[in-house]
């Protein structure tokens, strides 16, 4: 499984923090009958956090459904580094 860093892994929990607040507010303004312009706002500084770790949060979530294969043999041929011969022959 990918290995993801203590910063990342802050960094992660605090946009997801973030974008609950955020939402929170938006509703919160629409009910409340806010300018539409600042609705707006929120929303763009919203989207801002849940896109901003978009890559990660996606090959996190690829990782974790398709584990990959115990044998390093198979990452080799995979990763293109060793052709079918090769891998044949070591596993002879």
């Amino acid at each position: 499984m990918q290995q993801v860093s203590p910063n990342t892994l802050k960094r992660l929990r605090l946009s997801s923090a973030h974008c609950l607040v955020l939402w929170v507010l938006v509703v919160s303004m629409v009910f409340l009958g806010a300018p539409f312009w600042s609705v707006l706002l929120v929303g763009v500084v919203g989207s801002f956090f849940a896109v901003r770790d978009w890559r990660i949060i996606r090959s996190l979530a690829r990782k974790s459904i398709i584990p990959g294969h115990p044998d390093p043999g198979v990452h080799a041929l995979i990763g293109g580094k060793i052709d079918l011969s090769d891998y044949r022959r070591r596993k002879e």
